[in-house]
Protein backbone atom coordinates (compact mmCIF):
# COMPACT_ATOMS: atom_id res chain seq x y z
CA UNK A 1 0.00 0.00 0.00
CA UNK A 2 2.74 2.49 1.15
CA UNK A 3 4.62 1.81 -2.18
CA UNK A 4 2.01 1.81 -4.46
CA UNK A 5 1.15 5.56 -3.08
CA UNK A 6 4.92 6.35 -3.25
CA UNK A 7 4.88 4.94 -6.70
CA UNK A 8 1.87 7.50 -7.28
CA UNK A 9 3.38 10.01 -6.36
CA UNK A 10 6.50 10.14 -7.92
CA UNK A 11 5.10 9.60 -11.35
CA UNK A 12 2.86 12.41 -10.86
CA UNK A 13 6.12 14.11 -9.62
CA UNK A 14 7.96 13.47 -12.85
CA UNK A 15 5.19 14.35 -14.77
CA UNK A 16 4.92 17.90 -13.61
CA UNK A 17 8.49 17.97 -13.97
CA UNK A 18 8.49 17.54 -18.26
CA UNK A 19 5.14 19.41 -18.28
CA UNK A 20 7.54 22.57 -17.53
CA UNK A 21 9.11 22.53 -20.84
CA UNK A 22 7.16 25.00 -23.35
CA UNK A 23 6.31 22.81 -26.14
CA UNK A 24 7.00 23.53 -29.61
CA UNK A 25 3.39 25.56 -30.43
CA UNK A 26 4.43 28.39 -27.27
CA UNK A 27 7.78 28.40 -28.20
CA UNK A 28 6.82 29.82 -31.83
CA UNK A 29 4.29 32.18 -30.09
CA UNK A 30 6.47 33.79 -27.77
CA UNK A 31 9.09 34.10 -30.55
CA UNK A 32 6.27 35.93 -33.15
CA UNK A 33 5.14 38.04 -30.14
CA UNK A 34 8.70 39.06 -29.20
CA UNK A 35 9.47 39.83 -32.99
CA UNK A 36 6.43 41.61 -33.27
CA UNK A 37 7.07 43.97 -30.53
CA UNK A 38 10.62 45.08 -31.85
CA UNK A 39 9.81 47.81 -34.08
CA UNK A 40 12.79 46.99 -36.32
CA UNK A 41 11.75 43.42 -36.87
CA UNK A 42 7.96 43.78 -36.63
CA UNK A 43 7.54 44.52 -40.69
CA UNK A 44 9.78 41.85 -41.89
CA UNK A 45 8.68 38.97 -43.28
CA UNK A 46 10.22 36.33 -40.51
CA UNK A 47 9.20 32.35 -41.03
CA UNK A 48 9.64 30.74 -37.56
CA UNK A 49 9.58 27.20 -36.77
CA UNK A 50 10.02 25.10 -34.24
CA UNK A 51 10.75 21.15 -33.59
CA UNK A 52 11.99 19.97 -30.50
CA UNK A 53 12.93 23.21 -29.27
CA UNK A 54 15.21 23.69 -31.88
CA UNK A 55 14.20 26.97 -34.20
CA UNK A 56 14.97 27.49 -37.53
CA UNK A 57 14.62 31.12 -38.57
CA UNK A 58 14.17 32.17 -42.65
CA UNK A 59 13.74 35.23 -44.31
CA UNK A 60 15.32 38.62 -45.49
CA UNK A 61 16.73 41.18 -43.48
CA UNK A 62 17.51 44.40 -44.39
CA UNK A 63 21.19 44.23 -41.86
CA UNK A 64 23.68 41.88 -40.92
CA UNK A 65 23.11 43.86 -37.20
CA UNK A 66 18.54 43.15 -37.22
CA UNK A 67 19.80 39.81 -38.57
CA UNK A 68 21.51 39.24 -35.36
CA UNK A 69 19.04 40.66 -33.04
CA UNK A 70 16.50 38.09 -34.46
CA UNK A 71 18.89 35.03 -33.75
CA UNK A 72 19.48 36.78 -30.07
CA UNK A 73 15.80 36.57 -29.51
CA UNK A 74 15.21 33.26 -30.42
CA UNK A 75 18.18 31.61 -29.08
CA UNK A 76 17.70 33.10 -25.26
CA UNK A 77 13.66 32.25 -25.48
CA UNK A 78 12.41 29.62 -23.19
CA UNK A 79 12.98 26.71 -24.06
CA UNK A 80 15.17 26.76 -26.89
CA UNK A 81 17.66 24.16 -27.52
CA UNK A 82 19.37 25.61 -30.78
CA UNK A 83 18.77 28.10 -33.98
CA UNK A 84 19.21 27.46 -37.23
CA UNK A 85 19.78 30.73 -38.46
CA UNK A 86 18.72 30.51 -42.89
CA UNK A 87 18.14 34.21 -42.94
CA UNK A 88 19.76 36.15 -45.75
CA UNK A 89 20.42 39.71 -45.57
CA UNK A 90 19.38 41.70 -48.84
CA UNK A 91 19.75 45.11 -49.89
CA UNK A 92 17.53 47.92 -49.29
CA UNK A 93 16.06 49.11 -52.38
CA UNK A 94 17.30 51.94 -54.15
CA UNK A 95 14.91 55.55 -53.85
CA UNK A 96 15.08 58.67 -56.09
CA UNK A 97 15.83 56.47 -59.46
CA UNK A 98 14.67 58.28 -62.79
CA UNK A 99 10.97 57.86 -63.42
CA UNK A 100 10.11 54.37 -65.84
CA UNK A 101 13.12 52.22 -64.23
CA UNK A 102 12.74 48.83 -61.33
CA UNK A 103 14.23 49.55 -58.10
CA UNK A 104 17.44 47.21 -58.15
CA UNK A 105 17.38 44.64 -55.07
CA UNK A 106 19.86 42.42 -54.25
CA UNK A 107 19.80 38.55 -54.04
CA UNK A 108 19.59 37.39 -51.38
CA UNK A 109 22.81 36.44 -49.87
CA UNK A 110 23.78 35.30 -46.18
CA UNK A 111 25.49 37.74 -43.88
CA UNK A 112 29.13 37.32 -42.76
CA UNK A 113 29.15 37.68 -39.22
CA UNK A 114 31.63 37.57 -36.37
CA UNK A 115 31.86 33.94 -34.69
CA UNK A 116 31.44 34.03 -30.99
CA UNK A 117 31.96 31.18 -28.41
CA UNK A 118 28.26 29.65 -28.06
CA UNK A 119 26.61 29.34 -25.21
CA UNK A 120 26.74 26.28 -22.98
CA UNK A 121 23.24 24.99 -24.81
CA UNK A 122 23.48 24.90 -27.78
CA UNK A 123 24.86 21.57 -28.91
CA UNK A 124 28.62 21.28 -30.14
CA UNK A 125 27.41 20.26 -33.96
CA UNK A 126 26.16 23.66 -34.26
CA UNK A 127 28.72 25.86 -32.17
CA UNK A 128 30.35 26.56 -35.08
CA UNK A 129 27.59 28.78 -36.95
CA UNK A 130 26.64 30.37 -33.74
CA UNK A 131 26.85 34.40 -33.08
Amino acid sequence: MFSRIRLTLTAALLLAACSRQPNDDLITARLKASFFSDSELKHLDLRVAVHHGRVELDGSVPSAEIRLKAFKLALYAEGVTNVLDNMAVTAVPATGGAKGTDSQVASPQPATLPLKPAPDHVAWSDRKSVV
